[in-house]
């Protein structure tokens, strides 16, 4: 279902994974190093673009048994290479993952294995039927109903062993294959999704191709019974009739879902009609309508956020004022971002967000105060936050603090234009002249033909002497007189 199909790595792995059952019947067909080799790389490869593919050599095994009725020495030695290239991609990217992001969750093993054959009722429910598609599942987790779940689908597994002389192996082949498939998703191991959902719709891309090849394999079995023709065969008819009701109805279910993904906003506004407690939900949803100009709307759902826990709130207090401010509501976002400061005295971006509201509000002093704190809160991004404490400095009437902080800044970032020409034209007012024309023409260095710089150097060379030379000594500050006349 297309409705799956949510990130390009998924369509990816996919099309690898298929690619390498295909090689697998090739070496099956004919046994090569070559037709090995090509095996492996295509392995790999989906690896590469998912790591879901690591259940791929348990899925060929129970294929090969479902053809062959055992599983042959050959077949056991092309797996076990697969594995150990599996073994190898998965032991680096959980690797990789636990690096940049640890996630734990307090799970008993025995709640651990009652959701994962929830989890497998869940899917197959949405197999069969797959209406009401979710980004993110209401999933429960361990409860009674969960464990009765979990013991019917192990009861499915035990019957299609036990009659599949009878049935034929393909109905515990498919068992089999949608639980391997789907394994890596089933809660044993720990990852950050299970943050939002133990299950979620688009997990199961790969596992309901067993179900679906059953079913075609069904159908063409019944059709392929009888008298040739289609119009002598009522056998055919019916079954031509069931089949494409089945193929309009999922066209159908699939469509109505599909516009679900169109946009992040829709996505997440799905999510938390399930979750609408959970915290990580609201700030996707709240984000991605900050991202699409719907400022309001987004600071209202970081309010709404805001109150569900405690120990996110200044997350979600600091962006509802960042939206606030983009707005235009700067009064309500000044108020929200002294919130933010005060429940994280060390945010510096809380600080950040608190100055440049504070100076569009034309509150300089309480402006400077917030972003000196945050330069010193964050030393490394100190360089960006010094051309807006110049500004605050500007507002006071204190042009030489202004041009020290956009020398800090330049000396981190030098190939700035804006900042060379901004030095340049307080340098000038203060009678610099000889450091502002050097300041004007680095700044057309960078950026030829920049029409801001060429107006402030024409305007330079015009004033062959300056009118006032200010000597700004070690503190930053001019005198009031000379203050007055640079305003």
């Amino acid at each position: 279902s297309v409705a799956w199909i949510i990130e390009r790595k998924d369509v990816l792995a996919a099309a690898l994974t298929l690619a390498a059952t295909h090689q697998w019947l090739n070496c099956e067909r004919t046994a090569s190093r070559r037709n090995t080799a090509w095996l492996a790389a295509l392995y790999t490869a989906a690896l590469l673009a998912k790591s879901v593919a690591v259940t791929l050599p348990a899925v060929l095994l129970v294929i090969e048994w479902w053809r062959e009725g055992r599983i042959g020495r050959a077949a056991r030695a092309r797996a076990g290479i697969l594995v150990a290239i599996g073994a190898v991609v998965t032991a680096s990217d959980l690797i990789l993952y636990r690096s940049i992001e640890t996630t734990e969750f307090a799970i008993a093993p025995i709640e651990r294995a009652v959701n994962a054959g929830a989890a497998l009722w869940h899917y197959w429910h949405i197999t069969v039927w797959p209406a009401g598609l979710d980004v993110v599942d209401a999933f429960e987790g361990a409860s009674r109903k969960a464990g009765w779940r979990t013991a019917a689908i192990g009861a499915a597994g035990i019957v299609a062993w036990q009659f599949r002389n009878r049935l034929g192996r393909g109905a515990f082949a498919t068992y089999a294959v949608f639980a391997i498939a789907l394994s890596p998703t089933l809660g044993f191991i720990d990852f950050g999704y299970m943050r939002f959902s133990l299950t979620a719709d688009r997990f199961a891309y790969l596992a309901i191709l067993a179900p679906a090849a059953l079913a075609g394999a069904t159908v063409a079995s019944l059709s392929a019974s009888g008298r040739s023709g289609l119009a002598s065969n009522p056998r055919r008819i019916a079954t031509a009739t069931v089949a494409l009701t089945v193929l309009a109805t999922l066209t159908v279910l699939c469509a109505r879902h599909a516009p679900i993904y169109a946009k992040p906003v829709a996505a997440f506004e799905n999510a938390t009609e399930n979750r609408p407690e959970n915290t990580e939900l609201v700030f996707n949803l709240a984000r991605a309508l900050y991202d699409a100009g719907e400022y309001d709307r987004a600071a209202r759902t970081f309010a709404e956020g805001r109150e569900l826990s405690p120990a996110t709130r200044n997350k979600f207090v600091r962006h509802e004022a960042e939206a606030l401010r983009q707005a235009g509501r700067l009064d309500e976002a000044l108020e929200r971002y002294r919130d933010a400061a005060a429940l994280d005295e060390k945010d510096a971006k809380a600080q950040i967000g608190w100055g440049l509201t504070a100076l569009a509000r034309k509150r300089p002093e309480e402006a400077l105060s917030a972003l000196t704190r945050a330069a010193t809160l964050a030393p490394a991004a100190a360089h960006e936050v010094q051309p807006f404490i110049a500004r605050a400095h500007l507002a006071l009437g204190a042009p030489c603090a202004a041009a020290d902080a956009y020398r800090r800044a330049i000396s981190v970032t030098p190939d700035k234009p804006k900042l060379q020409a901004n030095l340049a034209a307080i340098l000038a007012a203060l009678g610099h002249h000889g450091d502002a024309l050097e300041h004007y023409q680095r700044a057309l260095a960078l950026k030829p033909g920049w029409n801001v710089a060429k107006r402030g150097l024409k305007r330079l060379e015009e004033r062959t002497t300056p009118e006032v030379v200010v000597n700004c000594g070690t503190h930053g500050h001019v005198s009031p007189p000379a203050a007055e006349q640079l305003r």
